[in-house]
């Protein structure tokens, strides 16, 4: 479709050269955008369309015929867009954006749109931006999503309380900064947790069966866990929300510790006020309650027993019965720093109190020496009949006992006591006599019967003054605690009186106290409520509030309820509960913002809804078709692209017709129905893009794509599967095409790199031993760009050639044989290598090889006689020499990559040469072997390695440095890898020369390089694979083509002689090209079967005198042979008048040329001479070329002749390397040529 439209469309901004290259692009996008839903664009420079594929037809609702003959802008105006179009176009530069907001003009309807869109510009051989391809997908869908997510994320960071969404099983998907917070987890741990991980293990039952009914919305309390294994109270409301297509459960957490703190407190502090308050207020209540320091006046006794103990120093202490000392005196040191001190005497302490205590009755008292060996006295203390303490003394001796002072040096050392202070306490210990501890302990019992027996109201009456006193201030401090507790919490609290009308259901509540945030989330302030009721303050309230507060105070259990108050219009989430008889009390959260985000997320949902029924509509509508499988693997809907796809006609059952068809594996093996990609989905495999051929029932074969995925439940069992496929029968058949081409192109360029590197050099040319590796770096179906070539120079010497192109296949061939054989040819003329790579880049320069990158060369000349290799390079890796001292010499030349700069001058350097030196030249596939991304094998290793090698043969030389780089990267070279060892071995012989070199002017291959830009290209580039085709042969039989150009007889002779062979050659390089289906016009080109048969004249004209003088003119013979005899006088005759030597050689060539022209073409044959007239002005060199033919128009671009043709193409030559070039046709034809003298052309500057 679109071929028919390239050359009505593109002639006015593609040269038509490129066309053919155009339609390769258009074709390539044609295959790929043939079954994608992505948009894409092919605009010209000036954004024309010059294509479109079906996708973005149908979003811009136009057919595709309507967009060719506009401009894009036209169509879709905006200057924002505009500039990012010339952006691209004129830097080169791709562009790409995600998500661009666009509104179509057209469909106003559709709202925002987003698209993802990419803009790549086509470039030409030269790197000139010829067009843009321009690609849109359209994403609105996932943006909606990503949308729909950030807002949840946004109102979630707004809120204080931890918000969770979580997936039906339970995966937490999204968290805000106060779960981060509160749980110490961070958020990227979060989103690889279970809300299960959060609760303790035992409640997983509950938390399946809560994540059941949370889609429908659940409130309740639980208690979850820190990651540091703390635990705190949290109050949950979960619901269901839908994002995307997905449902998920979006969970607010509120952390309820104070409030659970604050209700404990409230309960126990009234509890306790109560039981005190019963105890005190009712005397029939007993004192069971009471403890001891609730009967006796601590203080009045200590006074008395202080005075006491001034009279008669005996300790003495009133004990309660949980061990508490309420009253003391007399304690001694050897207990208190001692004996109370050390855990073992301290259990003696414990076990005295305990023992003498035991069934001691009221009104007598023990006597007990206690483990420590010091006595103890006990008696009980009696209150109102029951034993509420013991009045205990002791730490003391008997004066007429002895006293064990070394039992008491033995427990100093037992138990680590300082002995001296031990024993010096022991000292202090009272010495009594058994008549004073008598009378003291009958003090003591009497004491004890004393408060045993006064009035039991007069205790409790001192005791309630006490008790009130000191409630009074524990309340007064309770209540200082409480207040900075409520005033402190987020949560608003009131604590209500209940007022009752003489039933059992109040009917007003007083308000008896409230914190600061209920007077903030209600506007109530504390000083106008307190003391009022309900009714009072709030006359209009719902009687929702009423009833509620009602139902708790019936029933007394916490109520708990989500309220919309009229009032202030806000919403609260309250718990109401009684903390004692008689009052109310109510916790309240403000949740207004927390219920306005329930209800956006609400609207989320049924937008989200209406999303998922869009996207149902969109999958009918798209192109891919898509099917949804059970769990038994019956399809239970399929829409129309995909019963397209399948042939299911409108009233078949869909049930199991995927499974109807017969399948294939691409290579045509059955494939087993459990095998396909819905089953394999099913049985939890996520297919992607897998392809087989279905045999559908009318006989038609398809190649189907295939992606499927399973689909589960809540609790992740698979209870189904989709499935996504798309016709690819033209992908697959056109992939196939694809490769068949690659490799027949593959064999073209195979064949042309057998010919350039040949399977091996001679071992030996000259007295130069010769070793040479090429390894490619894998098996791979590509032609590498490394080459070399050893040749033979006139005078003995051998010229040495190595290089590299980046780049592989057909091109990186090209490429390899221009630069081969441009340089093999300019050395034949003149050998010095640093003319030799001038002239060969400049050839280059001019030739724009396509397809290749970075084109290296090292060329060099060895001169036995001399002992000297002169060498230049471009831009390549120095070889090294070798020396037989055991150093090693780098050939280090500067010089730019051919083909990058024109009349590049580069240098050239000569190094001498000693008997065993070894020249070893190598590409970078040595240098840049890699162990890892950044470990080269590197030059200083190549040095290591020859360092002392010259006593070695050549190709142990070679092949070591090959494994070398080998076993630096574990066996592998990553690139190709070429070679090349020669070690001179007549340095020391003057032999004498073996025979007249082999010499040309001016070889066919170079020819062809330096005047490709002036021909055809794609022409230029075939012939040339032809042409090295045939210089496979030839460079085994060492003859070259170029002396058939020059009529040169002794290569006549050659040719003849090998006439059979090369037209079998060109037999099957036909065959080969007829193979590769080669889109050029070759077999027109080839005509091998055509063998040259040209009379060769004997060489007898007479010499001509060519001393250059103002203006000299001579005729020629019709004989081709006399052009042998002035080439070089005119090649005098241009370095006489002062041009360069390069231009001298030129001018002669191009002079040549047109002589050459004049006889065969011009008086074709017929015996009439040749007049030439060669003028030497002062600013040019002038010759003028008659003959005696008809003569005609010589075209701006001639056309190339065919390979077996011997002339031709001289005048592109001519015009070439000439400044003028002009003809005439009256009576004959006149070639006028003209080179000016450097800065005298007309115009230059």
């Amino acid at each position: 479709m679109l071929s028919d439209n390239i050359n009505n469309k593109t002639s006015s901004v593609v040269n038509n050269c490129d066309i053919d290259s155009i339609k390769a692009h258009i074709d390539v996008l044609e295959a790929v955008a043939a079954n994608t839903e992505t948009c894409l664009v092919y605009l010209d420079r000036d954004f024309n369309f010059i294509w479109v594929n079906d996708a973005y037809a149908r979003v811009c609702a136009r057919g595709r015929d309507e967009f060719y003959g506009h401009n894009h802008f036209e169509f879709y105006p905006h200057e924002e867009n505009e500039a990012i179009f010339k952006r691209v176009r004129d830097t080169g530069e791709p562009f790409k954006i995600d998500a661009k907001p666009f509104i179509f003009p057209d469909h106003l309807e559709w709202g925002t749109t987003y698209w993802d869109w990419t803009l790549s510009p086509v470039k030409d051989a030269a790197g000139k931006v010829q067009g843009l391809v321009f690609s849109l997908l359209d994403v609105t869908a996932r943006r909606k999503v990503e949308d729909e997510l950030r807002w949840y994320h946004t109102i979630a960071s707004r809120t204080a309380d931890i918000f969770l969404i979580v997936k039906p099983g339970g995966q937490i998907i999204e968290v805000n900064e106060a779960a981060v917070r509160e749980y110490g987890y961070s958020r990227d741990e979060l989103l690889n947790m279970n809300i299960s991980d959060l609760r303790s293990e035992d409640e997983l039952p509950i938390v399946l069966q809560q994540l059941e009914h949370a889609a429908d919305g659940l409130l309740f309390e639980t208690v979850h866990k820190r990651r540091n294994g703390t635990t705190f109270p949290v109050e949950v409301n979960a619901r269901g929300i839908t994002i995307g297509d997905e449902t998920v459960i979006a969970s607010i957490i509120r952390d309820i510790s104070e409030r659970r703190a604050a209700e404990d407190i409230l309960r126990d502090s009234e509890e306790r006020v109560r039981r005190k308050l019963n105890s005190i207020l009712t005397p029939e209540a007993g004192i069971g309650q009471l403890e001891l320091a609730d009967i006796l006046d601590v203080e009045a006794i200590q006074a008395i027993m202080d005075s006491f103990y001034k009279l008669a120093p005996i300790p003495m202490a009133i004990i309660d019965l949980k061990g508490r000392v309420l009253v003391g005196i007399g304690w001694q040191d050897i207990c208190t720093k001692f004996h109370r001190i050390n855990p073992e005497t301290c259990a003696h302490c414990i076990e005295s109190d305990t023992l003498l205590t035991i069934d001691v009755p009221p009104g007598e008292f023990r006597l007990y020496k206690c483990k420590n060996n010091m006595w103890d006295i006990a008696t009980p203390i009696m209150v109102g009949g029951e034993h509420v303490g013991n009045l205990f003394s002791g730490q003391f001796f008997f004066d007429d006992e002895t006293v064990d002072y070394a039992f008491f040096s033995r427990q100093a050392a037992k138990y680590g006591f300082d002995a001296d202070e031990y024993i010096s306490a022991l000292q202090r210990v009272p010495r009594l006599s058994r008549q004073t501890v008598n009378d003291a302990m009958t003090f003591f019992v009497q004491l004890a019967d004393m408060l045993s027996k006064l009035s039991y109201g007069n205790i409790k009456l001192a005791r309630l003054l006490a008790e009130r006193d000191a409630l009074m201030s524990s309340l007064s401090k309770s209540e200082e605690r409480y207040r900075t507790l409520f005033t402190s919490m987020s949560e608003g609290f009131v604590l209500y009186e209940l007022i009752y009308d003489g039933s059992d259901k109040p009917t007003d509540y007083r308000f008896i106290e409230a914190n600061s945030a209920f007077e903030r989330q209600t506007g109530l302030a504390r000083e106008d409520i307190i003391g009022r009721t309900i009714r009072e303050i709030l006359p209009d309230i719902e009687p929702f509030w009423l009833d509620t507060y009602a139902m708790a105070a019936s029933t007394g259990e916490p109520v708990r309820f989500e309220q919309h108050s009229k009032r202030n219009d806000r919403y609260y989430e309250a718990v109401v509960f009684q903390p004692s008889s008689g009052k109310l009390a109510a916790f309240f959260l403000d949740i207004t913002d927390r219920k306005n985000m329930e209800n956006e997320l609400e609207l989320a949902r049924e937008e989200s809804e209406r999303s998922a029924a869009q996207l149902l509509s969109m999958i009918s509508s798209m192109t891919d078709g898509v099917s949804l499988a059970d769990s038994e693997g019956k399809i239970v809907f399929m829409n129309e692209a995909g019963m397209r796809i399948m042939g299911v006609p409108p009233d078949e059952a869909l049930e199991n017709w995927l499974y109807k068809h017969e399948r294939y594996t691409l290579n045509g093996d059955m494939l087993p129905v459990e095998q396909t990609a819905t089953l394999r989905a099913l049985r939890g495999e996520i297919v992607r893009d897998v392809h087989y051929r279905l045999a559908l029932p009318w006989g038609k074969e398809i190649v189907v794509g295939f992606s499927a995925s399973p689909v589960r439940n809540a609790e992740g069992e698979i209870i189904g599967a989709t499935t996504v496929f798309h016709d690819e029968t033209e992908k697959v058949e056109f992939e196939q095409r694809k490769e068949e081409l690659f490799k027949r192109e593959h064999r073209i360029a195979q064949t042309l790199q057998n010919a350039l590197i040949p399977p091996e050099l001679p071992k030996e040319l000259m007295g130069c031993k010769i070793a040479s590796i090429y390894e490619p770096a894998s098996d791979e179906a590509e032609v590498g760009g490394d080459f070399y070539d050893v040749f033979e120079l006139e005078n003995d010497r051998i010229a040495v050639l190595i290089g590299d192109i980046a780049g592989k296949g057909l091109h990186a061939a090209i490429g390899v044989a221009s630069a081969r054989y441009a340089i093999r040819a300019y050395a034949y003329s003149n050998p010095n290598p640093a003319d030799v790579l001038y002239l060969a880049n400049n050839a280059l320069c001019r030739v724009q090889l396509e397809g290749i990158g970075m084109l290296t060369a090292f060329y060099a000349v060895i001169d036995p006689n001399d002992h000297t290799i002169t060498y230049a390079s471009a831009g390549h890796e120095p070889p090294v020499i070798s020396r037989a001292d055991g150093t090693v010499e780098e050939l280090v030349a500067v010089g730019l990559p051919l083909a990058i700069i024109r009349d590049f001058g580069y240098e050239q350097s000569t190094r001498e040469l000693y008997a065993d030196d070894i020249i070893v030249a190598m590409t970078d596939g040595i240098t840049e072997a890699r162990r890892s991304s950044t470990e080269l094998f590197g030059k200083d290793r190549v040095l290591d390695y020859l360092r002392g090698k010259s006593n070695l043969e050549v190709d142990d030389v070679a092949t070591g440095l090959i494994s070398a780089a080998k076993a630096h990267t574990g066996g592998r070279l990553q690139d190709d890898t070429a070679v090349l060892a020669l070690k001179p071995m007549r340095l020391n012989v003057n032999d004498e020369p073996s025979g007249q070199p082999i010499y040309s002017s001016n070889d066919l291959s170079a020819f062809l390089a330096a005047g490709c830009d002036s021909l055809t290209r794609n022409a230029a580039q075939d012939f040339l694979e032809r042409l090295e085709a045939i210089r496979a042969l030839q460079s085994s039989i060492r003859i070259d083509l170029h002396r058939v150009k020059f009529i040169d007889t002794s290569v006549l002779s050659a040719l003849a002689d090998t006439a059979t062979s090369m037209l079998k050659l060109g037999k099957r390089l036909q065959v080969l090209v007829a193979e590769a289906s080669y889109p050029l016009h070759v077999l027109k080109l080839i005509h091998f079967d055509e063998i040259i048969d040209i009379e060769v004249a004997p060489a007898s004209s007479p010499e001509i005198d060519w001393t250059l003088l103002e203006e000299q003119t001579l005729e020629l013979s019709n004989r081709t042979s006399d052009l042998n005899h002035c080439r070089q006088a005119a090649f005098n005759a241009a370095m006489t008048l002062g041009f360069s030597r390069i231009e001298s050689w030129n001018i002669t060539a191009a002079f040549v040329e047109a002589c050459a022209n004049a006889i065969e073409h011009g008086n074709k044959g017929i015996d009439k001479p040749v007049s030439v007239t060669v003028r030497a002005l002062p600013d040019r060199f002038e010759a003028i070329i008659r003959d005696h033919g008809e003569g005609f128009i010589c075209p701006d671009k001639s056309p190339i002749p065919p390979p077996s043709s011997t002339r031709g193409r001289g005048i592109p030559l001519m015009k070439l390397y000439m400044d003028e070039v002009a003809y005439k046709t009256e009576n004959g034809c006149e070639v006028t040529l003209i080179k000016y003298l450097p800065g005298n052309k007309p115009g230059a500057v």
